[in-house]
């Protein structure tokens, strides 16, 4: 069987086609997720969205044509591992809203414990794509991450996070940021909260392939101020 969760493009603002809310052990496998609808540049909804809870797997399913996230989680020990995640953050296709959803993100709102992204192919989004917010102990590898907005995958706020064998690229200058007219960075790291998560520590970014972008690895200044410091420490490439 081939199941399809449809939104048939009305889910309403900040809603989910699939939506999960503070679960435990729940696994989501084999689905097709697909059309939030994008009822302006400001409004519209997710394709996956876990709020709070623990261990949910969302393995194998194929989530596309979302307004904001296509995978969005909060809690720890969730996995998200060999999905293929498209057309999303479709609601800034016009260019006039922020661009900051990504195709995945874990939620910066919360500290987050053990998160691990493998084997997906992310990619075509007019956000982010990959977004690692707030986690203690992140795994991100062999995801195949392409064709983005500002960055492919950005690391904010986290620690002992593993970058591993990834391929990240672009091969369209479609996504390119209008204001600025150049390509996304390939891996970039900051502190953009001042209140949540972990000054940047122990991030380990190995057997990569980072091509076609604007640049490879970046950190990025995000603020000053606040309980969280904007430094970065034991970074090994």
């Amino acid at each position: 069987e081939n199941p399809v969760i449809e939104g048939w493009g009305g889910i309403g603002d900040y809603g989910a086609v699939f939506g999960l809310w503070q679960v435990g052990n729940v696994s989501i496998q084999g689905l097709e997720i697909r059309n939030t609808g994008v009822p302006d540049a400001e409004h519209g909804g997710y394709g996956i969205h876990v709020s709070g809870g623990s261990n949910v797997k969302i393995y194998f399913n194929t989530v596309h044509d979302t307004a904001r996230h296509g995978v969005i989680t909060e809690g720890s020990g969730h996995e998200i591992v060999g999905n293929e995640i498209y057309n999303t953050v479709m609601r800034n296709q016009y260019w006039k809203a922020d661009y900051w959803d990504a195709a995945v993100s874990s939620h910066p709102s919360k500290n987050q414990w053990g998160w691990k992204l493998i084997g997906n192919s992310i990619h075509d989004s007019y956000g982010e794509c990959a977004d690692v917010l707030a986690v203690d102990g992140a795994t991100v590898e062999g995801n195949r991450i392409y064709n983005c907005v500002s960055t492919n995958l950005f690391v904010s706020n986290s620690q002992n996070v593993s970058i591993n064998r990834n391929w990240i690229y672009a091969n369209t200058d479609k996504y390119n940021r209008r204001d600025l007219g150049y390509r996304a960075t390939g891996v970039q790291l900051a502190n953009e909260s001042t209140w949540v998560g972990w000054s940047i520590k122990n991030v380990r970014i190995t057997n990569n392939i980072v091509e076609w972008v604007s640049q490879g690895v970046r950190y990025w200044r995000a603020h000053s101020g606040g309980s969280v410091t904007d430094t970065y420490r034991a970074l090994y490439v």
